[in-house]
């Protein structure tokens, strides 16, 4: 069974699945170099069609999920001069808490949205039409929040868990919550998009200076704060509602709320709010969430699998681990709207055939790989010096040891947020200053914490992983560093003494696997700094010419593409 979801929402892009597994699957900045592309994914698309047709699959291709049942950004839909958007921005601003705040009214909002969306169906069956002449092409449409959370169970390899999905919005919704036992999901609890807390974190990175789905910079701010200073504005602005077990919004919807964050807030440090921000979405959230277990299951070890852009915060994932009921937690790795597409195959997926399994995802290189041949042919054809070493992991090793920055450009290019190893820049974890220096090599912020990448086999003497150790494999959470971390890997632990570990296994990235394990054999230590190979506002890189312009840009001292080195 070949599934294609595609996503048109932020951060758009497309995903190929083949009996249940991803086995291709990117995000449409990659190509843009727009970060968080939205809109139509042609450039995925195409690269997706050219996968099957290099495969021999392209002519069983039947089914397309679509992600998102409402798509309101598209002017073939709601444009800023409709009579619709005029109303709906009226419900939004004055009558906001008894329209677009309600459970029983937005249901109906969200049926007559999803009535007006005949445009949009004709424009997506035209445009597959176009770039697939199948017949018998069968498209459906999913939930945004259902596409959440098939993307985190689907992936999680468990047969039986809690899933929560939190996000800004979507289909109506900022969080919804399910259980998922006996091959069925079933959805337990919903929270209007109006009593959004992501959109409040939102808020609070906009009002910082920050662009829109930086939420990043403000997490990595919050451990320099007082969160004393904040975190009363905060409480009387939006919170948990513990008798009727929901979160609310005492304010008016998203952008409306910055007049009286103007007010409340000012005179106070850009990192005393971070740190109230963050600690009040710790606060909201493991309380949601430890209700919602408590109210719905009976069990006391609950596996919770969870996905929606919040959850890329690495801080609150870790606290939600933290809970006395949980024992095991999953985050899909490409949590944000950029892993709709997914979601929505994995929905079509289960519909066709509801006893299909939870396969649990073991890693996320999915993108193109790249043949060395092909890309001698392209330097070569640019002008590009470099050469070829007999033993490329050992070289790489060897340069790091000697304490250069290596750009690491390997395999299929990673799907979701996280660079982890095959679009990476590598250094060396001894030396604390790195966070200052590199960053400004690469254009950004000087605070921002590096992420470490070690070896599977030494992973608990670094860091105290507890029921953490899957997400760690995926970049998804923070650990609390171990005195041996602080001592011999002091880059890779931020202020606040806790670090994102990246858990290598050898026989899921070799090569990666074999750079870690060559650089202790020469340093004793398995341990690295690993963070994205792009510069600041720039997407991850994608193919080997952008890889040579960003190493030459940040003036890094090697890049290693597959088994070819150039140097400066």
């Amino acid at each position: 069974m070949l599934i294609l979801g595609i996503s048109e929402e932020h951060d758009a892009g497309i995903s190929v699945l083949l009996n249940g597994e991803i086995i291709f699957a990117v995000n449409e900045e990659r190509y843009t170099r727009v970060k968080f592309q939205d809109g139509w994914p042609k450039n995925s698309l195409k690269e997706a069609i050219n996968f099957l047709q290099e495969n021999n699959l392209y002519h069983k291709l039947e089914h397309v999920a679509i992600a998102s049942k409402t798509h309101v950004k598209n002017k073939d839909n709601i444009n800023s001069n409709s009579i619709i958007y005029l109303v709906m921005r009226l419900l939004g601003r004055y009558l906001s808490n008894l329209t677009i705040g309600n459970k029983k009214i937005v249901p109906l909002l969200k049926s007559f949205l999803v009535i007006i969306q005949m445009p949009r169906k004709i424009r997506i069956k035209q445009k597959l039409k176009n770039c697939i002449p199948h017949k018998n092409l069968k498209i459906t449409y999913i939930d945004h929040h259902d596409c959440h959370a098939y993307s985190a169970v689907m992936t999680s390899g468990w047969q039986n868990c809690f899933v929560v999905t939190l996000d800004a919005a979507g289909d109506g919704a900022s969080s919804k919550s399910y259980i998922y036992d006996n091959h069925k999901l079933k959805q337990v609890g919903m929270v209007p998009f109006f009593h959004s807390v992501g959109y409040y974190y939102g808020l609070i990175t906009i009002y910082l200076g920050f662009k829109p789905g930086r939420e990043g910079k403000v997490t990595g701010l919050s451990a320099h704060g007082n969160y004393d200073k904040t975190l009363p504005i905060f409480e009387k602005l939006i919170n948990y509602d513990k008798k009727k077990k929901t979160i609310k919004n005492y304010g008016q919807h998203y952008l409306d709320n910055m007049n009286i964050l103007k007010r409340e807030l000012k005179g106070i440090s850009p990192k005393d709010i971070a740190a109230g921000i963050q600690t009040h979405l710790e606060n909201i959230l493991t309380a949601y969430i430890s209700d919602l277990i408590q109210d719905n299951i009976k069990e006391k070890n609950i596996r919770l699998a969870l996905a929606g852009g919040v959850f890329a915060n690495v801080l609150l994932n870790s606290k939600i681990a933290e809970l006395p009921q949980v024992s095991d937690i999953f985050i899909h790795p490409n949590m944000g709207d950029g892993g709709l597409a997914t979601g929505a195959a994995l929905a079509v997926l289960k519909k066709l055939s509801i006893d299909a399994k939870s396969v649990r995802m073991n890693h996320v290189y999915l993108g193109h790989v790249y043949k060395d041949d092909d890309i001698i042919h392209e330097f070569e054809k640019h002008k590009v010096k470099y050469k070829i070493p007999d033993n490329i992991e050992k070289e790489i090793a060897k340069l790091l040891s000697k304490g250069k920055v290596i750009a690491r450009f390997e395999g299929a290019m990673e799907y979701g947020p996280r660079a982890l190893g095959h679009r990476s820049i590598l250094y060396s974890a001894k030396d604390n200053s790195v966070n200052t220096w590199l960053n400004k090599r690469l254009k950004r912020t000087e605070y921002m914490p590096f992420a470490p990448a070690v070896l599977e086999e030494i992973a608990d003497k670094y860091f105290i992983l507890k029921n953490k150790a899957f997400a760690c494999e995926f970049m998804t959470i923070v650990c609390e560093a171990t005195e041996l971390a602080k001592k011999k890997c002091p880059a890779v632990v931020h202020i606040d003494g806790t670090a994102r570990p990246q858990i290598v296994k050898k026989n899921i990235s070799p090569s990666y696997w074999k750079i870690l394990n060559e650089y202790k054999k020469i340093t004793g230590v398995g341990v690295l700094v690993n963070t994205s190979f792009n510069m600041h506002e720039e997407p991850i890189i994608e193919n080997p010419m952008q890889a040579v312009k960003a190493f030459k840009q940040a003036k890094l001292d090697a890049l290693a593409i597959g088994n070819i080195i150039i140097t400066k």
